[in-house]
């Protein structure tokens, strides 16, 4: 198989949302480098030369749309700087950029023409498929808020590769467009007196979308006001636990952004529950019908399917089992796992409880470049009641060189043990430094709170 497929039994195409959405996880599990490069090329070759559009599949061979609604056609810029990051690819994006440059100005001159200040109002899917149902539009006005998050964030992406590459006067050019697509943004999707994101006025027939979707997506773009974030926040919280009864309730392209960002604000036990929830819509729900791939819906039986039993567009939560969980990523700023982190997330800051109660261990592991990352902790049953257990790390190619408890505040410390500071580092330093790979204990407000490199 040389392109990222849907099912094998109807349309067999290489969707670019499909495939960039679920990139994070393929990476994690396979190595993804000569693939994704192909990949990468098979886009470029689909690409209308005269316009610069982007075709929905690739190969593109009539179906799907060209041009191709912009959350599907972002995957050209993702995927050059995907490879880029995860396989420390220095000539990608220079390989590729004349041709991103021109998908991401036929993009401008598309949200030119839209009304909304710079906004790109051109969508066919929007978030696709959540839980009421797959809605197309026709008249090409489905969701200005998921085209202009998709834009937004392909605007920064080049105007950082532009710099890098010496193209100063491209890369002042995109970052002024991303200044002023986050102006807009907030000017017509934010309410200031409802502290939430949504998308008023749209056009029907269009798909759902909501506030899971429109708050993720608004804080992963780091738009939020400072001053309303904790009550936007409040109320994402509040739609997942109570107005959804702790459902997700998303579409492919908002339920990447859904559990990092409950993550990201110390409630990974409600981002846990989501996951864990049995019924519908979620993927313990395919799991308990007998499900061994992901659905194309949320709904729906193995006896009465309303689509696909093989699709992999619900995936992107793959990734976060291995990025939060157990808590393997590569360190800001490094490429190609030169420094990781090791953090996993088992105790939810937020609302002062671990996870131990819905999950009693975590085991993973990642092969790299350079080099097998572990990572395993376990809650004891014994000690479960008092949220403690062991974690397992190990570092690739070499030894463990620095460790760095992620909180600084003393008031954590003493909550942590009954070690003084000094001494609760020490005590991580002579268990871990120099070796490749050591067991520790995870003390409850500070389990994984440890980074390696």
């Amino acid at each position: 198989m040389f392109i990222p497929t849907d099912c094998p039994q109807r349309e067999r195409r290489g969707w670019l949302a499909d495939a960039y959405l679920a990139s994070a996880t393929c990476i994690y599990n396979f190595d993804m480098a000569g693939f994704y490069v192909n990949f990468l090329q098979q886009i470029a070759d689909a690409q209308n030369k005269t316009s610069g559009a982007v075709a929905e599949c690739a190969p593109f061979y009539g179906h799907g749309t060209e041009p191709a609604d912009p959350a599907w056609g972002s995957a050209y810029t993702f995927f050059a700087d995907i490879i880029a990051t995860y396989y420390e690819d220095d000539r990608i994006f220079g390989t590729h950029y004349e041709g991103i440059k021109a998908h991401l100005d036929f993009l401008i001159k598309e949200a030119a023409s839209g009304n909304m200040d710079g906004l790109l109002t051109y969508s066919l899917h929007g978030d696709w498929c959540p839980p009421q149902g797959c809605q197309y539009s026709d008249n090409h006005t489905n969701s200005a808020l998921v085209s202009s998050y998709s834009y937004l964030q392909q605007l920064r992406l080049v105007a950082r590769y532009a710099n890098l590459l010496s193209r100063t006067q491209d890369s002042v050019k995109y970052a002024r467009y991303a200044e002023q697509v986050s102006n807009a943004f907030n000017t017509h999707f934010y309410d200031p007196v409802a502290k939430t994101y949504r998308e008023a006025n749209r056009s029907r027939p269009t798909q759902f979308l909501g506030p899971q979707t429109c708050i993720s997506l608004a804080d992963n773009l780091g738009l939020i006001p400072s001053k309303d974030r904790d009550e936007v926040m409040n109320n994402l919280i509040h739609d997942v636990v109570v107005t959804n009864n702790m459902h997700l309730d998303v579409g492919i392209i908002g339920v990447k952004e859904l559990l990092p960002e409950l993550t990201k604000i110390g409630r990974v036990d409600i981002a846990l529950s989501v996951v864990n929830t049995p019924t519908p819509p979620s993927w313990v729900y395919m799991l308990d019908q007998g499900a061994t791939t992901l659905w194309e819906t949320w709904t729906g039986s193995r006896y009465a399917p309303n689509a696909s039993w093989n699709h992999i567009m619900y995936g992107s939560q793959g990734a976060w089992y291995y990025q939060t969980l157990a808590g393997i990523n590569m360190a800001p700023q490094s490429r190609a796992w030169k420094q990781i982190v090791l953090f996993p997330k088992v105790y939810a800051s937020a609302s002062q409880v671990s996870i131990c109660s819905e999950l009693s261990y975590v085991r993973a592991s990642v092969n790299t470049l350079r080099g097998v990352i572990t990572s395993s902790w376990t809650c004891s049953p014994v000690i479960q009641s008092l949220n403690n257990g062991d974690m397992m790390i190990s570092c690739p190619s070499g030894n463990i060189r620095r460790l760095q408890l992620v909180s600084t505040k003393d008031s954590i410390y003493s909550k942590c043990s009954t070690l003084h500071k000094e001494d609760f580092i020490q005590f991580y330093e002579k268990k871990c430094l120099g070796q490749s790979k050591c067991s520790v204990p995870n003390y409850k407000p500070c389990v994984g709170d440890i980074s390696s490199s």
